[in-house]
């Protein structure tokens, strides 16, 4: 069984090598466009976060093509998929 989650759960890169889960990302939107998690960091996250304050980022959905693209190469090695989306 594979386990598939999005970015909202939070879990690190070596988590997810670590526990083998795959990750769908949602991508964190800016006025100047999207931005991926992973390459920000927590650190820069929060402080981008204090200084653009009132304004706040928002997350986007994954495009369902990805979504499709990520369950589709799953299943061509194992039909057993469990989807824990945040």
């Amino acid at each position: 069984m594979k386990i598939v989650t999005d970015s909202a759960a939070d879990l690190s890169r070596e988590e997810l090598k670590e526990l083998g889960i795959v990750e769908v990302v949602q991508m964190v939107r800016y006025p100047e466009g999207e931005v991926d998690p992973a390459s920000l960091g927590y650190d820069a996250f929060y402080a981008r976060l204090a200084a653009d304050f009132p304004k706040i980022p928002f997350t986007s959905l994954p495009s369902v093509g990805y979504a499709a693209n990520t369950f589709r190469e799953i299943a061509e090695k194992d039909r057993d998929i469990l989807a824990i989306i945040v």
